[in-house]
């Protein structure tokens, strides 16, 4: 183990260092009860006795520390904290380790850009800590004086830190729901103050992790606060622009080409400027020669609209989907099924045909035996290609996506492909 972070406790005052009392050939030897241990502390001349009782007094250097535990001392009051070498430089950098999150959750650690998961992990033996306990000098000169030494805590157990991979968002999504702008509401009509130190205090993750996640969030702010875009002032939103580029009376809105100003100015007044630069980040890619300009990008305007769509019904015939598609998407954008990851399911079966359903990966259970029992029921079994997207919120890597089949599916080998099926339990 490499380092171990623990509170400072309030220096001991009686801790001091004592001078030697008599030297060793000066003890009355008949005072001295060999099997009485109790009044050790604080008495060089019986510590002195001890050693010369076991003839080890020579070897002794004159600064003897005694480790004792304190009549009022509280052990348990502080953590062990095992961190890897590159995590304990960075504390003994800047000095900051946050936990964050509600007192019954897990205890997370955040840094300035990383989240950690601690497990309680045991020792297999006791662990004291005691403040100042210096190393063997080797100096022989002078008598032997005693040094103080309490015991801090005693530690039977320790917290592992592991990095958090996939921060989890369904909290910062649940929290930010809870205040929507509603399409036509005015933004300022709000009793919510769910500011940046707000989400800090419930979310667990490190403020640079919380920032990222909140600018892929539809969320506008205003004055510090964020509010949740309701979907139907996205859908709303979102038609009205598409419109205008089809539109010929206005020249200066087009798929290829569109800016703030020009979005303002055609639309109504009761939309904030905050929706409008939302739509240019989110539904948009900027022009890198032409500052201030965007243009519409096919993906996310393809998703804005299937998810539209879809939304509407339970499921839908195929070919019916791609005929409402194709009214609803702007001339020159296009439906293509990859744009539809983690979003929707294409199925087939003999007596439907090919049908798709709206099922966004961010919708499923956060609990993994929760989420598998929800795909299975929908269709089972899986093939890997169909149900690795609705793992991506929680690994990124093939071989931990595998895992995680692994441990709630059963798989076969299909047609070339692994075919997943439930685990009968």
């Amino acid at each position: 183990m490499d380092r171990f972070i623990t509170r400072k406790k309030r220096e001991n005052p009686n801790a001091a260092a004592l001078g030697s009392q008599a030297p060793y050939s000066e003890v009355p030897k008949e005072n001295i009860d060999v099997e009485d241990t109790t009044n050790l502390l604080d008495n060089v001349d019986r510590v002195k006795f001890f050693f010369g009782m076991a003839k080890e007094l020579e070897a002794v250097e004159p600064e003897i520390q005694q480790v004792y535990f304190p009549e009022d001392a509280t052990l348990d009051d502080c953590l062990l904290i095992e961190l890897d070498k590159d995590l304990a430089d960075r504390f003994e950098t800047n000095g900051t380790l946050v936990i964050r999150g509600n007192p019954d959750d897990e205890t997370y650690i955040c840094t300035e850009n990383r989240t950690y998961r601690l497990k309680e992990a045991e020792i297999s033996n006791s662990w004291i800590l005691t403040e100042n306990l210096q190393l063997a000098t080797r100096e022989n000169d002078g008598d032997v004086r005693l040094k103080l030494r309490p015991i801090t805590s005693v530690h039977h157990t320790y917290l592992e830190a592991t990095e958090v991979q996939h921060v989890s968002l369904y909290r910062l999504r649940e929290l930010l729901r809870e205040d929507e702008i509603a399409w036509g509401e005015p933004i300022e009509s709000t009793s919510k103050r769910h500011n940046l130190d707000f989400f800090l205090d419930y979310i667990q993750m490190s403020e640079q992790q919380l920032l990222e996640a909140l600018d892929q969030q539809p969320v506008l702010e205003v004055e510090g606060i964020y509010r949740w875009l309701s979907l139907r002032y996205r859908d709303q939103l979102v038609d009205k622009i598409t419109t205008l580029c089809d539109d010929s009376e206005a020249p200066d809105v087009s798929v290829e080409a569109v800016t703030f100003e020009a979005l303002r100015s055609h639309l109504d007044a009761s939309i904030c400027d905050q929706a409008i630069r939302w739509f240019l980040k989110d539904q948009c890619k900027s022009l890198p020669d032409f500052e201030g300009h965007y243009a519409l990008e096919e993906r996310q305007i393809c998703r804005s609209k299937a998810s539209q769509i879809l939304r509407m019904t339970t499921q839908l015939q195929l070919a019916h989907f791609e005929i409402a598609m194709s009214r609803a998407m702007p001339i020159s954008l296009n439906l293509k099924y990859e744009y539809l990851r983690g979003l929707a399911l294409v199925t087939e079966t003999l007596a439907a045909g090919k049908t798709i359903r709206y099922l966004p990966v961010e919708d499923l259970p956060e609990k993994m035996s929760d989420r598998f029992a929800l795909l299975f029921n929908i269709q089972s079994p899986w093939k890997y290609s169909h149900i690795e997207p609705y793992l991506d919120d929680v690994a990124s890597s093939s071989k931990a996506k595998g895992q995680i089949l692994l441990k709630f599916c059963r798989r076969a080998a299909e047609g070339g492909e692994d075919t997943y099926y439930p685990v009968e339990r």
